[in-house]
């Protein structure tokens, strides 16, 4: 849980910045003559939004986290 929730938090941190970088390039799609890395970034920054959800949401992971690492008790229900 801590892997999941750590590495794919810093993934997409890294990939905001690499945004940040590149600009506009960065959004170009693949085949586009002036896309960066040969329009890779968009892909990598689509993936990294769906991070998060998959095998659980980071949230969950969290909560898996601070009730059996921590030994803290279950988050209340909304």
């Amino acid at each position: 849980s801590i892997s999941k929730v750590a590495g794919t938090e810093i993934y997409a941190k890294v990939l905001d910045y690499g945004t940040e970088l590149l600009g506009m390039y960065g959004v170009l799609e693949p085949g586009s003559e002036q896309a960066e890395l040969q329009g890779n970034f968009l892909k990598m920054r689509l993936f990294a939004t769906s991070g998060p959800i998959l095998a659980g949401t980071n949230e969950i992971q969290k909560n898996i986290i601070a009730q059996r690492g921590l030994n803290l008790p279950r988050a209340p229900r909304r």
